[in-house]
């Protein structure tokens, strides 16, 4: 026979579980599990989720730059001529030693 003790531990175990399944039910585990096991699935959602983050990153430097040069043109007279000049001698000594 059982003891008292071990009546009340499988009683607090199957209260436990019970209120486990409960919220495994609440939170559609299932469908979570249907979703997990399609590899199809989970590897089209990734696809999805890093193309949408990388568009936002991408965007929003670029939004961050263009302020950036924005604000530094509007501060103090700066100007990006020095770039255009460095990637015009760039562009020359590439054709040096790479002639078409």
């Amino acid at each position: 026979m059982e003891s008292k003790e071990e009546s009340r531990s499988i009683k607090r175990i199957e209260k436990r579980i019970k209120k486990l399944l409960g919220r495994m039910e609440e939170a559609d585990f299932c469908k979570f599990m249907d979703y997990a096991n399609s590899k199809s699935r989970v590897l089209w959602s990734n696809i999805l989720q890093r193309l949408i983050r990388s568009l936002g990153i991408i965007t929003g430097s670029a939004i961050v730059i263009a302020f950036v040069i924005f604000f530094a043109n509007r501060l103090s007279g700066f100007s990006i001529d020095f770039l255009a000049d460095y990637i015009k001698e760039l562009v020359e000594l590439i054709s040096l030693h790479h002639p078409e």
